[in-house]
């Protein structure tokens, strides 16, 4: 199977996908932007997809649904997203592997999407596919009937030869015991509300130390609403206080006139920063919000997610990225879903220092996001780092 390399014009992770699918577009399994596949990685670089602005783009369209496939950036090989291919994409490819996921027929990329050039706008989107543009001004329609690819992280392909059946019994014997002990492990000590040691995410840079505008990876745009708890069951108060620090150095790389809020929650808390809303933010602001910072309580006790939705919502974003030190019960896993099915343009992505919820990442990717899933003792590293450089 042939298979291209691009690299992620967001994170920069390295990627490889089916040949099959230049031409088209694909999501980053990363951080989860949507982006073009060039029909030539030598020459042409894979441009991130956004949604038009809407004061020029009436026709600006709501992000294709994914039916029963995953999506953002940590999808898994089982999930994958809507898909859609140029319109002069090439013919099929092999069967797909678990990594790498397998163009349809010429017939059906041609409908799954259309790239369009730069000022070739068609006027009002249909209800059947949703319209992006790209830094360089070229419009892509794209199908909600199809799934999107998932360009995968570049693996390192390593040739294993002489593999003897000893070696293989010796491997299998140790791999067994190590999944035994390790459920011991989890049996014993990780209640529903208690992490375990393993998370899905492995950071190229440190996040306090990156000069991207991002949290955690996740991409932080225009119009986005960062709603953190401001405690919870296994969120300490130094967590909480970490949390603050990579938001102030986060704020501090933010683009001109980025517009952005905080919304902090808790079972008795309910702030926001700025407080009149989301505002353009300039030099003083990461100042003021250090400030804001320090005269914030700490609230440890069960906190009330769907309301610092809703909140966020209130702000108008066009993004939020949702920070939890608790689980949720099915009751507001269920209103969190009606809330994604009302607001189509709006993206929420999930951070949370718990035990893996397979139902809400499902949900979450299924409309577009991202879930990272953490534990305090990384999250307390990587600030120790950070400090340790300055």
């Amino acid at each position: 199977m042939q298979t291209i390399e691009l690299e992620c014009p967001s994170c920069e992770t390295l990627l490889e996908l089916d040949a099959g699918f230049a031409g088209g577009v694909c999501r980053c399994s990363n951080c989860g932007t949507l982006m073009t596949v060039p029909q030539d990685p030598q020459s042409e670089s894979p441009e991130k997809l956004r949604r038009p602005e809407r004061p020029d783009m009436p026709e600006r369209a709501e992000r294709p649904e994914s039916g029963d496939a995953g999506s953002g950036i940590s999808p898994s090989p089982q999930s994958q997203e809507p898909a859609a291919q140029a319109d002069d994409a090439g013919g099929g490819s092999p069967a797909p592997s678990p990594q790498i996921q397998t163009p349809q027929s010429r017939a059906e990329r041609r409908a799954a999407a259309e790239v369009a050039p730069s000022g070739s706008g068609s006027g009002l989107a249909s209800h059947a596919t949703a319209t992006y543009v790209t830094p360089s001004g070229r419009t892509v329609r794209i199908s909600r009937s199809r799934k999107v690819p998932t360009a995968q992280r570049r693996r390192r392909r390593v040739m294993v030869r002489g593999i003897t059946a000893a070696s293989v019994v010796t491997g299998t014997i140790l791999l067994l015991g190590l999944m035994v002990y390790g459920l011991t492990i989890l049996i014993g000590t990780a209640g529903p509300d208690h992490p375990d040691d393993a998370t899905d995410y492995r950071p190229r840079t440190n996040p306090f130390l990156t000069d991207r505008a991002t949290f955690f990876d996740i991409p932080i745009d225009d119009a986005t609403v960062l709603a953190v708890q401001a405690g919870g069951p296994v969120l300490p108060r130094s967590g909480i206080e970490q949390l603050q620090a990579l938001t102030e150095h986060v704020t501090s790389n933010f683009p001109a006139e980025t517009r952005f809020a905080v919304v902090y929650f808790g079972a008795r808390i309910m702030d926001t920063f700025p407080p009149d809303g989301m505002e353009a933010w300039g030099d003083d602001h990461t100042t003021r919000l250090a400030e804001f910072h320090r005269q914030l309580g700490y609230d440890g006790g069960i906190g009330q997610p769907v309301a610092a939705l809703e909140a966020a919502i209130d702000l108008e974003p066009r993004a939020i990225i949702l920070v939890m030190g608790q689980s949720i019960s099915d009751e507001e896993r269920s209103d969190i879903a009606d809330m994604l099915d009302q607001h189509t343009n709006l993206t929420v992505h999930v951070v949370h220092f718990v035990r893996e919820d397979t139902d809400l990442r499902e949900l979450i990717e299924q409309h577009g996001g991202v879930v990272r899933r953490l534990n305090t003792t990384e999250l307390a590293d990587w600030y120790d780092e950070a400090r340790a450089d300055d």
